[in-house]
């Protein structure tokens, strides 16, 4: 999704000022005169070179009454941050000009707010690639609906590249799959915006491709995915059994994210049209520049996601022989 890949570009900013990290208060997007939602594409770096990013993607140029915030550690030395929301009602209909709402309609609910690495990957050369989390969110639906509306959901999102990015082949050019492994969701059963033809966590296309200590993952299927204009991969979802709760819980403590890759890679490439052309998704790449932890937001919830320290990762080697 667009909002998520603008987030990848201020990885590098951020890794350069981590050093630079002092205690700053939260960062918000809030609407102009109460209405507005403008464009928001925020990074907070953290002191270990990671960062907090949020936008508000779907929502921009529609009258809305969302209200996003971002909180770093409070004091130095502290691990501990924090995003949060509330969210009643955005309308479908652009509140000024075309330009004003980038995003196709079916998205005009959407924004996110999320903890991203900035540590870079080769999959084919690990057996594991373990994020050890000590998070938890607590949400409530303000506004119950027994028609399948899409509400929140904690994830984590990132791209598989043939190659890292540079300046000469840039992210757009390099990219081939997202991963997405739902952790946490305040429902199971909805029409994803934008992604009609994947199935949902009440009724997956498989059952039990990933397990990982006590947490099992459905797989929700394959798409094709358009996350910036011209820019086309392959999209694979997972969703967690249990990770319904309207209310909360805790996220999984340990997520190894080399299953999923491996188990994404092996499917069938997809093809798409563009611009009238039938054309086949791109060979899997086994690369990532950095990994996001991210609240997908939407109308008529209000909630919290907390971080107790800073999320490690343990990438575990392939033995050369």
């Amino acid at each position: 999704m667009l909002g998520k890949v603008m987030l990848l570009a201020a990885s590098i900013a951020v890794s350069s000022r981590a050093a630079e990290v002092a205690n700053v208060g939260p960062k918000c997007m809030r609407p102009r005169n109460g209405q507005v939602a403008e464009h928001f594409d925020e990074a907070v770096p953290l002191s270990d070179g990671s960062y907090l990013g949020g936008n508000t993607m779907g929502i921009q140029g529609h009258v809305t009454t969302a209200t996003q915030c971002m909180t770093p550690p409070a004091t130095k030395g502290s691990e501990a941050f924090s995003w949060n929301w509330t969210r009643g009602t955005t309308t479908p209909q652009c509140a000024g000009p075309p330009s004003s709402c980038p995003y196709a309609l079916c998205y005009y609910q959407f924004s996110c707010n999320g903890y991203h690495t900035n540590q870079s990957t080769n999959f084919d050369d690990v057996q594991s690639y373990s994020i050890e989390t000590h998070a938890s969110v607590s949400w409530e639906i303000t506004k119950p609906s027994s028609a399948p509306v899409y509400h929140s959901r904690v994830i984590y999102d990132f791209f598989l590249l043939s190659e890292l990015p540079t300046p000469q082949k840039p992210w757009g050019e390099v990219v081939t799959d997202e991963i997405v492994i739902m952790l946490n969701y305040q429902n199971d059963d909805f029409t994803l915006p934008c992604k009609n033809n994947m199935t949902t966590p009440a009724h997956p296309l498989s059952k039990s491709v990933v397990q990982i200590g006590d947490d099992i993952y459905d797989f929700l299927g394959t798409g094709n995915d358009a996350p910036s204009e011209g820019v086309h991969c392959q999209i694979a979802q997972f969703s967690r059994r249990g990770g319904l709760n309207p209310t909360g819980g805790n996220l999984p403590k340990i997520t190894d994210l080399k299953p999923f890759v491996d188990f994404a890679r092996k499917q069938p490439r997809l093809y798409y049209y563009d611009r009238g052309e039938l054309r086949q998704q791109k060979p899997s790449g086994p690369h990532t520049a950095t990994v996001g932890l991210i609240n997908e937001i939407y109308d008529n919830t209000d909630g919290t996601v907390r971080f107790s320290k800073f999320p490690k990762i343990n990438a575990v080697k392939n033995i050369v022989v």
